[in-house]
């Protein structure tokens, strides 16, 4: 069950991205609309890089290809969110990262801070 719930959330979470990212817009009409009537929006920060796993078809063992994969995904994650998390950190904003993903969830965003992050350039779209 919980793989089920995982890979439903995983398949959500990469379509959204896809279609954040083909916009080419990176604060999306809703979270702008959001910030505008409530000035604070709970947001999904997507970023750019993504992890290289090309490898990983490689390694026959099926633990060490889990590992490799982990590994590549939070190394992915952590280099290219950083930036991020600092602000949400100075600014006391609560958030969870998703490192299969490449991508942070932060509640209770402002206009201020949306855009601090809208200008980092490694965030592809909010």
């Amino acid at each position: 069950m919980q793989k089920k719930m995982a890979a439903i959330i995983f398949g959500t979470l990469f379509a959204i991205q896809t279609q954040a990212i083909n916009s080419g817009v990176k604060i999306q009409k809703a979270v702008q609309n959001r910030i505008h009537s409530q000035n604070q929006a709970d947001i999904i920060i997507y970023f750019s890089k993504q992890a290289d796993l090309s490898e990983a078809v490689k390694i026959a063992d099926r633990v060490e290809r889990i590992r490799f994969v982990y590994k590549k995904l939070v190394l992915a994650a952590n280099n290219s969110q950083l930036s991020a998390i600092q602000i949400l950190q100075k600014n006391q904003i609560q958030f969870r990262s998703f490192h299969i993903v490449n991508a942070i969830s932060a509640s209770n965003v402002s206009a201020a801070v949306l855009r601090e992050i809208a200008r980092l350039p490694e965030v592809a779209s909010l």
